[in-house]
């Protein structure tokens, strides 16, 4: 993500892909929580620890999707 992204975290739900690890990642800014979804498989059922590497690494590497990309999902290559 780019730096001027970042303060979307406050007031949006963000939708996040990184195709490196085939992953992505929905940010509830309501709850402050975010939700895991790898290529393929449905949604975590809880949320996901924050100090996690993977998020992290997505936050920092990935790209921001729209909110239906994120429920079509994507296939693992």
């Amino acid at each position: 993500m780019k730096t001027d992204e970042l303060k979307l975290f406050a007031t949006h739900d963000l939708y996040i892909d990184y195709p490196l690890e085939e992953v992505m990642y929905r940010w509830d800014p309501i709850k402050r929580e975010a939700y895991v979804k790898f290529y393929g498989a449905q949604e975590s059922v809880g949320p996901v620890v924050q100090s996690n590497r993977l998020y992290k690494d997505t936050i920092l590497f990935g790209d921001l999707i729209s909110a239906e990309e994120y429920h079509i999902g994507k296939l693992r290559t």
